[in-house]
């Protein structure tokens, strides 16, 4: 009998829930990027993060998030 162990992905994701109509994101200190009409979910390392969402050039919502391995953490655009 073999034995198979696995390993998570140190890829987690971050997905954006409410109103992303011109809105823009950041992870720590990443270059800001577009939010997608469709599929708002984004690729990012394990650990913790620091995401800001912008719309209109505005700061809307700033949240520290800790991702898993493997996690995909929501950030909720009020």
């Amino acid at each position: 009998m073999s034995q198979e162990s696995r390993q998570l992905a140190d890829e987690s994701a971050v997905t954006f829930l409410g109103a992303t109509s011109g809105a823009s994101f950041q992870v720590d200190d990443s270059e800001l990027m577009p939010l997608g009409q469709g599929d708002t979910r984004y690729v990012i390392d394990s650990g913790p993060h620091v995401i800001r969402v912008y719309q209109d050039g505005l700061l809307v919502v700033q949240e520290k998030i800790y991702a898993s391995p493997g996690q995909t953490v929501e950030v909720r655009i009020r």
